[in-house]
């Protein structure tokens, strides 16, 4: 469904609904694109690799696909091509690609692990990039990171 202002429904929908295609055929359609299977290879590639060459890049990658084809289209694609990547990895990477372009520097800075992102509390963009600085500047190790993440979660509580 379009309106004036914003897509509802997701990409696949509103253009099947404008170029008068059924949904399937279009996502066939994108799936089949080089486009695509860049993409997927780069998923492929950097999936099994414990130190990923750009994290960031990977989780817009991974979150991409997603939002493009669905959840449940995105597992049995990446089951098909060996990327057995669970649900709730997939929903933090995703969390990652929505991040800031400040929280997703320090990422690639490699002045915050990645996967620290993943426990951050859900609170305001400001709030959660301050947090991600205080995490560069003052942990020294992941298990640094935890505990003050664990201090500042208990506060909130």
């Amino acid at each position: 469904i379009t309106s004036k202002y914003v897509i509802i429904g997701g990409l696949i929908q509103v253009l099947s609904s404008d170029l008068n295609i059924s949904p399937a055929f279009l996502k066939d359609l994108l799936i089949s694109t080089q486009w695509f299977n860049d993409l997927l290879y780069l998923v492929k590639n950097e999936y099994k690799r414990v130190n990923k060459k750009d994290f960031v890049n990977y989780a817009e990658s991974v979150c991409q696909i997603v939002e493009l084809i669905g959840f449940r289209e995105t597992l049995r694609i990446f089951r098909q091509h060996g990327i057995q990547m669970k649900e709730s990895t997939i929903r933090s990477l995703c969390r990652v690609a929505y991040e800031t372009p400040k929280i997703k520097s320090l990422i690639r800075e490699k002045r915050i692990p990645p996967t620290i992102i993943f426990e951050l509390p859900t609170l305001d963009e400001l709030k959660r990039e301050q947090i991600a600085e205080e995490i560069a500047n003052f942990c020294k190790s992941y298990s640094e990171a935890k505990s003050y993440l664990k201090r500042i979660k208990k506060k909130l509580a």
